[in-house]
């Protein structure tokens, strides 16, 4: 089991801090203006038997609905079920170049665990963001290894969400060398983030991928 906490590397973007996040070959960067902690509890919506899937589902509530918002997510699981991400809704997360999502005869490729984040403390092993248009939404499937059923009547799946939602800055973006700062006033931050004289978090929002080469 890993050992994380919320006082992890990782941790909740704060307020004054700069972030930027590559989409394609421009990097954006902005810094958290306001920050504001929220919280949610899911409950899968069907029964799951033992080696049945379920899902993918879709969580409305966790839409992000403002551009310039970006929500930080992490969650925690309180039974012992397999549980994959994708995001955005049409991609798996987390597996490798040869393997690179679940299949039927082997479920074992990224996944998630409660005993890699229990219910009550959920891991930034898990972190994700949304941020609209690039991924305003997030999507879950769960496998059941075990050999009883969970019915969402009484012994339901459940997910619990922590999130981290920011209203966000634009300091500006650059393609390659060229800068393009979202203000004149941002001209000499965006160049001094850009050659890294001022130190910032990069931060990813879609998948990294790799050919799967010899597979």
């Amino acid at each position: 089991m890993i050992e994380t906490s919320f006082d992890s590397w990782s941790e909740f973007l704060k307020e004054g801090h700069f972030y930027s996040f590559r989409e394609q070959d421009v990097r954006k960067y902005f810094n958290v203006l306001f920050r504001d902690l929220g919280r949610i509890e899911y409950h899968w919506d069907e029964d799951v038997a033992p080696g049945a899937v379920s899902g993918p589902v879709t969580i409305a509530d966790l839409e992000t609905t403002k551009e310039n918002q970006l929500w930080q997510v992490i969650f925690g699981v309180n039974v012992d079920v397999y549980v994959y991400v994708h995001i955005p809704t049409d991609i798996d997360r987390h597996g490798v170049a040869i393997k690179p999502k679940q299949t039927a005869t082997l479920r074992e490729v990224g996944l998630y665990r409660m005993q890699d984040s229990w219910w009550d403390k959920p891991s930034f092993i898990t972190e994700h963001f949304l941020l609209k248009p690039e991924v305003p939404y997030i999507a879950f499937s769960v496998y059941n290894p075990r050999n009883i059923t969970f019915r969402h009547a009484y012994n339901p799946i459940k997910l619990n969400f922590y999130i981290a939602k920011c209203e966000m800055e634009w300091i500006g973006e650059t393609l390659k060398n060229v800068q393009n700062p979202a203000d004149a006033r941002f001209a000499e931050t965006l160049d001094k983030l850009h050659r890294r004289v001022i130190p910032h978090r990069p931060i990813t929002l879609v998948p990294l991928r790799a050919p799967a080469k010899g597979a």
